[in-house]
């Protein structure tokens, strides 16, 4: 844990902009010291069609799925760390969101091969 999940508007990102962006959140994660670097996965979803309701913003939209028990100043900072990384890539007409989910635990399955 976590799974960090962008979604991203392909004419917002490139593949190289993707691979340098899925490179930074993961440092980014890790450096919150929140959780265990073996344990970080992110993953990234380029979306060819879409809909918003400005017609010249495309979107970047950062999910971080992670096991209950954080605060919500945690997750705050995880969030804030995560748009920092956004923000600092200078893109223009875009949309940045990030959000934490609590995974439900006791339905929750992993299995290593």
């Amino acid at each position: 844990m976590p799974h960090i999940i962008v979604e991203y508007a392909d004419d917002v990102l490139n593949q190289q902009g993707a691979i340098l962006l899925c490179q930074q959140l993961f440092n980014v994660v890790e450096e919150t010291a929140m959780f265990e670097p073996a344990n970080i996965k992110v993953r990234m979803y380029p979306v060819s069609i879409y809909k918003t309701a400005s017609e010249s913003n495309g979107f970047i939209h950062v999910q971080c799925r992670i096991h209950r028990g954080r605060t919500a100043e945690q997750k705050k900072f995880l969030t804030q760390s995560i748009t920092n990384v956004l923000r600092n890539m200078e893109i223009i007409d875009c949309i940045f969101t990030a959000e934490v989910i609590d995974i439900d635990t006791e339905s929750y399955s992993k299995l290593v091969c």
